[in-house]
């Protein structure tokens, strides 16, 4: 219920048992809460009082003590206190609030008015109560009137504020200089003996846009740098001080071959002209390990490797790194998860070669082959010794048929991450431009097909035409029938309608174009609208991209059924 927001809240007493669903405006997927007001009667209290209004249960510690109140999520953060200073008789001046975020300040009188869900205070929120003496308010005031004071009079002697964060220290630290007289090598200077670092190496970052300050800046008045106007956010920390056109790079070392001796995260300052590879082999001469072994991977915000950097020949130039870049140095021998690639295995059970069953996940690194893969698969789940696999596309249908063993998962098309596998008796000898069609006898009488499927496989040349006569001299040969006495067609998925492949439309349509033509074209079949391609794609059985076949007996009844 806390992650979200509730606009309304209605009650429904189960007592009543005259209450109608209908009249209650109670709709489909409704949240509902439920509880038994003898168990908790003050929340049960709050929802009948303010019908609509969503109560919240607060955890107030008071002197050591665990207090419960209840209020609204939409109560105003004032009303919040004047309960507390009600409950605990506590002067509403001296209320002090502290929770478990740090960054949220409760005693901040700009936003008394705001409604507490918009604060993030929701159910079980915990709240510490303090009382404040007034010795500690006087105090306070003080302080504060002080720096004021302080603060005035440096800025009428001409001083302006820089806010320095220290990389060793918690919090930002304010300062007075006079940027008039000072260069940034004095400021430098000045930083060092205000944080005692006189004896460590250190350097300044302009924090607006995350820069480190280089060589030959350091002798520029600070006037010229920008700092008239004041408000300059720096940080000081450790490191060295890089020379124009280098740009320092933080290596995390997650090698598993590293020392224990050795230092988790180093810094290397290099030319924007170097390689991705130099940054590599500097990086192991101060880890003293083997470049070879080694891989860089650039980080996301959180600094946890996202990317690998294969092309190590690229300038740091053009790699578009910015300054203190995070990369990450493994092992080639632990790769990142990104760098897997996930299949679902689905195993054809017989000869239908959609009926499949899935068999589990693998998980596969992408400069693996295809024939890895197969390996993979065939030890899931009875150690297959011949396979062939094949692209499960979105519609469902099966695709290409991965058939180069030598080629990268990588440089391969999926349509999708599921994969069919046909467990073969021999080993698989089809070749890169050969097609494999599956075909399925049809009884046009009793509108049926028969369970045993045909498998043919197309050789030829990659630029051989794929003809109607050569299709069906093929298939005659494999079904053991003349060429006249069936007939062939292929489904179209997306136009819900089959189309018989035949040498008469495509002459027809030849005489329409040119009737003068006395020579007709041959139709090749591997271009639109059939697509027969050679890149391996399935022509597929049953209901989708089929190449049926059919007797040709009582021509027109069949020829009538076949449209249907």
């Amino acid at each position: 219920m806390n992650k979200y927001l509730i606009i309304q809240l209605n009650i429904f007493i189960f007592s009543n048992k005259d209450l109608i669903i209908k009249d209650q405006e109670i709709y489909h997927l409704s949240n509902w809460i439920y509880f038994e007001k003898k168990k908790d009667n003050l929340l049960y209290q709050f929802c009948i009082q303010n019908k609509g209004r969503l109560p919240i249960r607060l955890n107030i510690f008071y002197k050591g003590k665990l207090n419960q109140i209840m209020v609204y999520n939409d109560s105003l953060l004032k009303e919040l206190k004047q309960k507390l200073s009600d409950e605990f008789s506590i002067e509403s001046n001296k209320i002090y609030l502290t929770t478990h975020n740090i960054k949220q300040d409760l005693n901040d009188f700009s936003i008394d008015d705001q409604q507490l869900q918009f604060l993030k205070i929701i159910d079980e929120y915990e709240i510490i109560l303090q009382e404040l003496d007034q010795q500690y308010q006087d105090n306070s005031k003080q302080k504060v009137a002080k720096q004021q004071e302080k603060q005035e009079q440096q800025i009428i002697q001409g001083l302006v504020s820089i806010l320095v964060q220290n990389s060793d220290e918690n919090g930002i630290n304010r300062l007075f200089i006079d940027y008039k007289s000072m260069n940034l090598q004095q400021l430098f200077d000045y930083l060092k003996e205000q944080f005692k670092a006189q004896d460590q190496q250190r350097r300044l970052r302009k924090l607006e846009n995350n820069q480190l300050y280089y060589q030959n800046e350091y002798c520029l008045s600070l006037e010229e740098l920008g700092y008239a106007e004041g408000g300059v956010r720096l940080q000081f920390e450790r490191g060295e001080i890089p020379v124009s056109g280098n740009i320092p790079i933080k290596i995390i070392n997650q090698s598993s071959y590293s020392q224990q001796n050795k230092f988790n995260t180093i810094e290397v300052i290099l030319s924007v002209d170097k390689t991705i590879e130099d940054i590599k082999i500097f990086a192991c001469q101060q880890l003293n390990l083997e470049p070879n072994n080694h891989k860089l991977y650039k980080t996301d915000w959180l600094e946890d490797p996202i990317q690998l950097l294969n092309n190590e020949k690229q300038i740091i130039r053009n790699s578009m790194f910015k300054q203190q870049e995070v990369l990450v140095l493994r092992d080639i021998l632990s790769p990142i998860s990104k760098e897997f690639k996930k299949f679902s295995i689905f195993l054809c059970q017989s000869q239908d070669i959609y009926d499949l069953k899935s068999v589990g996940d693998i998980k596969l690194k992408e400069d693996e082959s295809i024939k890895q893969l197969k390996e993979m698969i065939m030890s899931i789940p009875d150690n297959y010794k011949y396979l062939r696999i094949m692209d499960i596309k979105k519609d469902s249908t099966l695709g290409q048929i991965h058939k180069e063993n030598d080629k990268q998962v990588k440089k391969c098309i999926f349509s999708t991450n599921n994969i069919a596998v046909q467990i073969l008796d021999n080993e698989d000898t089809l070749k890169t431009n050969d097609i494999l069609l599956h075909l399925k006898k049809r009884n046009c009488m009793k509108r049926e097909y028969e369970n045993t499927n045909i498998e043919i496989i197309l050789s030829f040349q990659k630029q051989q035409v794929l003809t109607v006569e050569f299709l069906k001299q093929i298939i005659a040969e494999k079904i053991k029938l003349g060429e006249n006495q069936f007939d062939i067609a292929k489904y179209f998925n997306y136009e819900f309608q089959w189309q018989e492949i035949k040498q008469e439309i495509q002459e027809s349509q030849d005489n329409s174009n040119n009737n003068k033509s006395k020579s007709l074209k041959q139709i090749n079949l591997k271009k639109p609208p059939y697509l027969i391609k050679d890149q391996g794609f399935y022509i597929q059985s049953f209901i989708f991209n089929i190449i049926k076949i059919r007797y040709n007996f009582l021509q027109n009844k069949i020829r009538k059924s076949w449209q249907q």
